[in-house]
């Protein structure tokens, strides 16, 4: 499976985008006049292929060798890059809003992505890919023996020569066509000196046969990580005559203080959702956004309202389930976290009937009802058999789970009484399982006029 493009992330042709007149409708933005150094860095760059230096591709294919080196080196690098697309004609040039991105690269062609709230792990074969809007779900893909290429095919034209230096292939001159995709046919041509606002650096160019493509890469000749990139493109079936289209991309990079190993490009997928498509990893709903600048529910907020159809049928609401305690605990049938707490759910189940109610709440599940009820039961059927059932009612739609601020799988609440939170566990632990029954002995106690929670036994041992 190919990794698809999300038409909202990035458009699937940077050239389209700057169709006449002037490329006024960009990659990245709505165009406006170049003001900074590192536009006008990108029309000086370009002016000056007018008169290059002699070629001499054989050093220019060293040095981009040793740059190559410095992004694949063990020890790590760590990225932050920002890229803008511009047009220019007639002297005037005009660029795009920015694009940022951060990289952390090492060897083996491992790397962490993160780009318009995408984060893309690779590493093992695999792409594992999250979306900052939903932290219930993940895709994971095969990179095909091609990182580079993968992420080539999610994300079309990226403008960022740092990936194909870290991620793409290992001859100089078969990496030099994926640094920049918008101009594929550059070469390495020599290596010269450029001065930018006093300062002189050290500039590998890559050009085309026909001088079409020009890539100009700024290093620092001491770590050959890359400071600037400056992509030009002269002529072309999409750029106007007089016009030419321009790429700039800045760098900044250190080594992080540990070298990464393969347990930094892992990711827990237990509490989360296999999705077949990055589409699919994004909650679109405004909704969503706003959700995650509020504070998560805590011991003392008041509870909710919570009222849904119950497993089987009926309802249940946690009004009517009170004055007794009450446990709510938020769950999917593919978490195995959530599968891993049941056993202990189910005892809580049993040795506080009577006194309290525990409750599942099935949440975020795919399918029809039909076809969620049927994995509940193949869940919660062996409990019953042992005289240990479950309760379970029905999120269908996912909205009770954004009232109470559910952000990951499982959270657990405890609900005094009075309708107030008592305790609120995210997780599965020993710890926090232990922590969960005392607070719950305490509310039964209180309730039933005996020892109030200050005087109940405090949990002692590991922190949840």
């Amino acid at each position: 499976m190919r990794l698809r493009l999300l038409d909202a992330t990035i458009p699937t042709s940077i050239v389209h985008a700057a169709a006449p007149p002037l490329a006024t409708a960009l990659l990245l933005g709505a165009a406006r006049p170049a003001q900074s150094a590192q536009d006008a860095a990108a029309k000086d760059a370009a002016a000056k292929a007018a008169t290059p230096p002699p070629a001499d591709p054989a050093a220019a294919a060293a040095v981009l060798k040793k740059i190559m080196d410095a992004y694949r080196d063990p020890r790590g690098l760590e990225v932050e890059v920002t890229a803008r697309v511009g047009a220019s004609r007639d002297g005037r040039d005009e660029f795009s809003n920015e694009i940022a991105a951060k990289f952390l690269f090492t060897s083996g062609r491992r790397a962490m992505v993160s780009l318009r709230g995408f984060d893309l792990r690779l590493a093992g074969g695999k792409i594992t890919a999250t979306h900052s809007s939903n932290p219930l779900t993940y895709l994971q893909v095969s990179d095909h023996d091609s990182p580079y290429y993968s992420l080539f095919n999610a994300f079309q034209n990226l403008p960022f020569p740092e990936l194909a230096l870290a991620l793409g292939e290992d001859d100089p001159t078969e990496a030099a066509m994926q640094l920049m995709p918008q101009i594929p046919n550059v070469v390495p041509t020599r290596v010269e000196k450029e001065e930018v606002d006093g300062q002189v650096s050290d500039v590998l160019v890559l050009a085309s046969d026909d001088a079409s493509e020009e890539l100009r890469i700024s290093y620092d000749p001491e770590t050959h990580l890359v400071e600037r990139a400056t992509g030009v493109l002269h002529k072309g079936d999409l750029v106007e005559d007089g016009a030419k289209l321009l790429w700039v991309v800045t760098s900044k990079s250190k080594r992080p203080k540990e070298a990464p190993t393969d347990a930094t490009f892992a990711l827990d997928t237990a509490s989360r959702q296999k999705v077949d498509g990055l589409a699919a990893l994004v909650d679109a709903r405004k909704e969503a956004e706003e959700d995650k600048e509020v504070e998560a529910l805590k011991a003392g907020d008041p509870a909710p309202e919570l009222a849904l159809p119950k497993l089987g049928g009926g309802d249940w609401n946690l009004t009517a389930a009170r004055p007794k305690p009450v446990v709510v605990d938020f769950f999917a049938t593919w978490c195995g976290p959530c599968r891993a707490a049941m056993p202990e759910l189910a005892r809580l189940q049993k040795e506080f009937a009577g006194r309290a109610v525990v409750m599942l709440v099935n949440s975020a599940e795919q399918g029809g009802r039909e076809d969620r009820e049927k994995r509940i039961k193949e869940l919660l059927d062996p409990f019953a058999a042992k005289g240990e059932p479950l309760e379970c009612v029905l999120d269908l739609d996912s909205m009770a789970g954004r009232r109470w601020l559910v952000r990951a799988f499982p959270t657990t609440f405890l609900i005094a009484p009075d309708g107030r939170i008592a305790g609120v566990w995210i997780g599965a632990s020993p710890a926090s399982q232990r922590e969960l029954r005392a607070k719950l002995e305490a509310l039964c106690a209180k309730a039933e006029g005996g020892a109030g929670p200050a005087d109940a036994p405090q949990p002692t041992g590991e922190k949840p």
